[in-house]
This record gives structure tokens, sequence and C-alpha cells, in this order.
């Protein structure tokens, strides 16, 4: 009888050492598979389809992949493009510019040496973080190839895995299976809920950028490359979309100072104007339709979730911290329920 005790001990502590040292060496990439697991759960009905169709596994995860290649490069296609043309358009319009009265203006102030030490500080911030981010994109490089890796194996065994670890029974099959169907529902609620809102927003500012540039006469506005842009940024709580329209409309009021031209003045206070009261207000009202009705968890909720979660998890935190919190209030519904 001991000695059958001792063999179970030692199975047991044999397991929890293996599960320690597993947590430790899958901990430095948690962010990347976390994220590896919402993409899967995304893309596996897009991905049931082609593998009906192909009936191989990993094309039809490779497929997949590609897309989600596709959608990553093209977004930061558009901003790398969409920004250089604005600062050349904005440098180009100093150079020709006359800014010697500017220079003479602002030295002429009190506290001149103070503007200057501080642009000579901002100069050097700017230089430094580009320096770090090219030091850290191998790295960066590295951790997205992890993404994707994973997400090629979980399109292709993420079922049956699912299935071998539930056959353990290490939880009830009523709870197994409520958790199961409560993390795909809550994920596609909030993910496509945001993918939706982004897409709104993004549709009101390329317009609002089209009827500002028709109004005033402005060409080469660009409507749909700023219009994704701000689908994309209005994923990132609190600043969202502002992160576009604001200084877009400043550097349109600046190049309009500099170059002497009213209509891209008023251009650009039309965009301040415009992103202000109608591309930031209208995410109230689309995020409460879109992702509260559809999972039916409070908009405060959502909200405290993907601040947290991007504290804690960094971008991908803004799908994983309200879905953490969704799921956990509607266990412990499940839970009173069956109690």
């Amino acid at each position: 009888m001991k000695k059958i005790n001792y063999e179970k001990a030692s199975e047991f502590l044999l397991l929890a050492g293996l599960l320690v040292l597993s947590l430790f060496v899958l901990w430095p990439l948690y962010k990347e598979l976390l994220f590896a697991v919402v993409l899967t759960i995304i893309f596996y009905p897009l991905y049931s389809k082609i593998q009906s169709k192909i009936k191989i596994k990993w094309i039809s995860s490779l497929i997949i992949i590609a897309i989600i290649v596709a959608l990553t490069l093209f977004p930061i296609y558009l901003i790398t493009r969409a920004m250089t043309f604005e600062l050349f358009s904005f440098f180009n319009s100093f150079k020709d510019a006359e800014i010697n009265p500017i220079i003479t203006f602002v030295e002429q102030l009190p506290f001149s040496e103070t503007i200057f030490y501080e642009l000579e500080n901002i100069k050097a911030l700017i230089f430094s973080k580009a320096s770090q981010f090219f030091l850290a994109l191998p790295g960066i490089l590295l951790r997205y190839v992890v993404i994707l890796g994973v997400t090629f194996f979980l399109l292709s065994d993420g079922v049956s895995a699912t299935k071998k670890v539930l056959d353990l029974k290490i939880i009830k099959d009523t709870h197994a299976n409520f958790l199961v169907k409560e993390t795909v529902k809550t994920t596609y609620g909030i993910v496509y809920g945001q993918i939706l809102v982004g897409l709104v927003q993004g549709f009101s500012g390329g317009i609002g950028i089209f009827i500002g540039a028709l109004i005033f006469g402005i060409p080469g506005s660009s409507p749909l490359i700023w219009g994704t842009l701000m689908a994309i940024c209005s994923l990132v709580p609190v600043f969202g979309t502002g992160l576009i329209w604001l200084p877009l409309s400043l550097i349109k009021i600046a190049n309009g100072v500099l170059t002497e031209s009213n209509s891209m003045i008023f251009y650009g206070i039309f965009i301040l104007l415009w992103g202000a009261l109608v591309v930031a207000n209208i995410d109230h009202f689309v995020r409460a339709y879109f992702v509260s009705s559809k999972t039916r968890i409070h908009p405060m909720v959502i909200f405290v979730g993907v601040i947290g979660g991007l504290f804690t998890f960094g971008f991908v935190g803004i799908f994983i911290g309200p879905i953490i919190l969704g799921l956990t209030i509607s266990t412990i519904k499940f839970m009173r329920n069956m109690a």
C-alpha cells in the first residue's frame, strides 16, 4: 500500500516538476501564444471552408498564414507611405517658406533658449527611439514568426489537441463544453466587434477627409489610406483614431501657415473638427452596439479589459483583456446557476 502511495506521489511530483519547467520555457512567449490562440479562433471558420475544398490540412493552414501576413504587411505599407508623403510635404513647405522671420521671432522671446533646448531633446529622443527600434527588430521578427508558426499548427491540429485535453477529465464535461463554447463566442463577439467599430470609424474618417478636400480644393488627400489608418488605430484605447486625424490636421495647418495657403489652413481645421466631433464620438455608439450587445458584456467591463489587457499583455491585450474578463463573468454566472 505504501509502495503504491510512493509511486503515485513520485508520479505527481514528476508531473508537477515538468509542468513548472514547461511554464518557465513558455513564459517568455506567453503573449505570442495567446495571440496565436486568438488568431486561430478568428480564422478557423475560413480555414474549415478552405480545408473542406482542398482536403489537405497543411496547405489550408498555409493559405491562412499567407492571408495573415498580407493583412499585417499591408497596413505597415500604408502607414509608411502616408507618413513619408506627409513629412516630405511638410519639410518641403519649410524649405520653400521664408522661415528666417519665424526664427528671428522665436529668438526674441524670453524663453527662446528653452524652446531650442527642448527641440534638441526631441530630436535626440527621436533618434534614440529609432535606434532602439532597429536594434529590437530581429527580436520582433522572431516573435512574429512564433505567432505564425503556432497559429499554423493550431489550425491543423488544435481541435484534436483540445479533444485530447478534454479527455483527461480534469474538469466536468459540462464545465469543459461551456468553457470551450463561451471562449469561442466571447472571442468572436469582441474581436469582430472591435473590427467592425474600426471599419465604421475608418469609413467616417475617410469620408471627412474626402469632403474636406472637395470643399477646400486640396488635391492628393488620399481618403482611402487615411481612413484605413484610422480603422487600424481605432483599436488603440483612449487615443484611438486621434493618433491619425490630430497630427494630420496639425501638419495641414502648419503647411498652410508656411505656404500662406488659407485653403490648406481651413482644411486642417476641418479635419480637426471632424475628427473630434464625428470620428471620436461615433465610437461610443457603435462600440456599445457591436461589442456589448453581441457579447452581453457591459461596456465598462470591455473598456477596463482593453486598458488592463494593453498594460499586461501589450497590443494583443486589446483583445485578450476583454475576453478574460468576459469569460470570468460568464463562468461565475454558470457556476451560480449550477449550484
